[in-house]
C-alpha cells in the first residue's frame, strides 16, 4: 500500500470566468502515521492530544493550551502504540467491554466541565460533535477511543501488570540504591513507596518490550514532521529526580 501523506478533497471553485481551474484544491486532513492498515490524520492526533489534557489537567487547559511539536509527538507515540496493542487484543479476540462501561467512560470525561452543555462545545470545538455511535452516547469516534482504552488497559492487566510484583529483595536493594534520598529514613517507612516504584519500572520495561516486538511485525511509518529521532540523534539526558531501583 503505497501512503499518501495529504487527504486532499475538491470542491467547486467560485472564482470569476477568467480563473485558471474550476476547481480548487482544499486541504481536508494531514496523515501523521500509518499502523498496518490503520492510518493517524493530524486532526485525530489533536483532538487525542487535547483528551490527554482533559484527563491530566482538566477542562480549562484542555480548552486553552498551546499543541507544541513535543507535545503532539508523544501523544502520537502513544496512539502508535495502543494501535499495535489493539493488534494483539484482535488476534486474540477479546471480549469488548460492556456498554456501561462506555458510558461511564464518557460520563468521566463530562463530569469535568461545569455543564453538559460546555462539554458538548468541547466536543464540536475539536471536531467531534459529529454523528453519534450506535448506542446513541456520544460521537462515534470518542467512543471508539475510550473502547480502544478499556481494551488495551484489560490486556496489559494480564499480559503485563500480572507479573510486576516486587520481591523483598528487590525493595531492599532499591532501598540500598537510593539511600541518599531519604534523609536516614529507615526502610520500614519506604517499603511501599519502594514496591510501588519497582512495579512501574517492570510495567514501563515489560510494556516497552511488547511494543517493541510488535513493531517488528507491523507496518509502522510517521510521517513529517512527525518522524521519531534516529538511534544516533541523542536524546537529551533526564535528569535523576526519581528514584530508579532496577538496572
Amino acid at each position: 500500500m503505497v501512503l499518501v501523506p495529504l487527504v486532499l478533497a475538491l470542491s467547486a471553485a467560485s472564482a470569476a470566468p477568467d480563473a485558471k481551474s474550476q476547481t480548487d484544491e482544499r486541504l481536508v486532513d494531514q496523515v501523521v502515521a500509518e499502523v498496518g492498515g490503520t492510518v493517524v490524520t493530524l486532526s485525530e492526533l489533536e483532538f487525542e492530544t487535547r483528551l490527554v489534557l482533559l484527563k491530566a489537567r482538566g477542562a480549562e487547559v484542555a480548552w486553552s493550551a498551546a499543541l507544541t511539536p513535543e507535545l503532539l509527538s508523544a501523544v502520537l507515540h502513544s496512539i502508535v502504540s495502543r494501535e499495535l496493542l489493539l493488534g494483539e487484543v484482535r488476534r486474540l479476540q477479546l471480549r469488548d467491554p460492556d456498554p456501561a462501561v462506555i458510558d461511564r467512560a464518557v460520563g468521566e470525561l463530562a463530569s469535568r466541565f461545569v455543564s453538559a452543555g460546555d462539554f458538548d462545545r468541547f466536543l464540536e470545538r475539536v471536531g467531534l460533535k459529529d454523528v453519534q455511535d450506535d448506542a446513541g452516547r456520544a460521537p462515534a469516534a470518542l467512543t471508539a477511543i475510550l473502547k480502544a482504552e478499556i481494551l488495551v488497559e484489560r490486556f496489559l492487566d494480564v499480559r503485563v501488570r500480572l507479573n510486576a510484583d516486587a520481591t523483598p529483595d528487590e525493595i531492599a536493594a532499591c532501598y540500598e540504591k537510593n539511600a541518599d534520598k531519604f534523609d536516614g529514613r529507615p526502610l520500614s517507612e519506604l517499603d511501599e513507596r519502594l514496591a510501588q516504584r519497582i512495579r512501574e519500572e517492570k510495567e514501563a520495561r515489560a510494556l516497552e518490550n511488547l511494543v517493541e516486538q510488535l513493531e517488528k511485525r507491523t507496518n509502522v511509518l510517521y510521517l513529517p514532521p512527525f518522524e521519531p529521532p534516529s538511534d544516533d540523534d541523542g536524546a537529551p539526558e533526564e535528569k535523576d529526580l526519581e528514584l530508579k531501583c532496577l538496572t
